[in-house]
């Protein structure tokens, strides 16, 4: 008792503002929307929200857009270079569901939450018909799993391998606690065995039969859809490290089958170009330019890099860097090459773990 009397006297002593709710909230909401520390001596005790306030505005103007389909996955560090109120580079709005909205509508957030809620609600459901323990252990691994729910609208964490996996596991194991005993001396299967009948029986290993082929349908069906990607990227990176090494002429062959793994991806081509660039073969280059523009027109990046190559020709990239400057005003090196000394000069700062 004594403890916690201290600690909140230093906690009032800290922030007067605890003794007023209203004000409290107030106070932390403001300092939440700054964007520098406010208690940077302190880390757990600093409220500023790192710039994700504004980060979820843009998510959320986005949505607001488009609420039904979204702009498209992967699109939001686009609409974010366009309309980032700093020169702050990020490629997600830390925070899960806004990214969802803002990216694919209403509808994907409705599908992720269709997959994550009937798993938390069957294996409550399951475990509520068992003994306490089996109730007080689904309650524990439930609320770890709700960690990651609550974390994932504050952070990245979802594109974290290991978090995201034990996020996964959780909800696994908390299907097995709901799962009936197989174990003879636990009362809940003597009930069960006492009860049932041998239709229940039959009915039951259908229906656990029916569901396991459907799961296993879904994990075939997604391993599917996912590795013409995963192999596109793989040959991207082995073409990006091809060209680096002044080996274009693989470089482009790597691009070309990276281009056949996944076709609606615009990077292969922004890859081709580049290394047809560097062989001079600056007309093949622009096409392949024009068609990543075809396939992505909102992205930056391809007209900043197509105008490096018509620079590096000896042509006029002007209208190039100022398109680029249009989708990405606050970026430095775009403002470097069109000599627009009013935009900001402080660089870009590369996102790291800890933003």
């Amino acid at each position: 008792m004594v403890i916690v009397v201290v600690l909140a006297v230093l906690l009032v002593d800290r922030f007067p503002a605890l003794t007023h709710p209203v004000k409290s909230v107030d106070s932390a909401w403001s300092q939440f929307k700054a964007s520098s520390s406010t208690h940077s001596d302190v880390r757990i005790l600093d409220l500023s929200g790192s710039y994700r306030y504004e980060l979820w505005v843009v998510a959320w103007n986005a949505f607001e857009r488009q609420p039904v389909l979204g702009l498209g996955a992967d699109s939001y560090p686009q609409e974010w270079a366009r309309l980032r109120p700093v020169a702050k580079d990020v490629r997600q709005p830390h925070n899960l569901y806004l990214r969802l909205l803002a990216e694919l509508g209403l509808p994907g957030l409705m599908l992720f939450g269709g997959g994550v809620a009937p798993l938390l609600g069957g294996a409550f459901y399951r475990a509520a018909r068992r003994s306490v323990h089996a109730r007080a252990l689904a309650a524990g691994i439930a609320a770890a799993a709700c960690v990651f729910l609550v974390h994932a609208a504050a952070e990245w964490v979802w594109n974290i391998p290991a978090t995201a996996s034990a996020f996964f596991a959780l909800l696994g194991a908390l299907l097995g606690v709901g799962a009936p005993s197989r174990d003879p001396m636990d009362p809940d299967r003597a009930e069960q065995t006492a009860g049932s009948s041998a239709g229940r029986t039959s009915a039951a290993r259908t229906t656990r039969g029916t569901l396991l082929t459907a799961i296993a349908a879904l994990g075939a069906l997604s391993l599917l859809l996912a590795a013409p990607q995963t192999l596109s990227l793989v040959l991207l990176e082995r073409a990006s490290t091809l060209a680096a090494q002044g080996h274009t002429s693989e470089a482009r062959q790597a691009a070309a089958l990276a281009h056949l793994a996944n076709p609606l991806d615009d990077e292969p081509h922004i890859v081709a170009g580049r290394a047809l660039g560097r062989e001079g073969q600056v007309t093949q280059a622009e096409q392949e330019f024009a068609r990543a523009v075809e396939i992505n027109p909102g992205d930056w990046r391809t007209y900043l890099t197509w105008g490096d190559t018509r620079r590096d020709a000896g042509k006029d990239p002007s209208a190039l860097y100022e398109r680029a400057r249009a989708l990405n005003p606050l970026s430095a090196a775009i403002a470097e090459r069109v000599g627009d000394t009013q935009t900001d000069s402080s660089p870009d700062r590369t996102e790291t773990p800890g933003d």
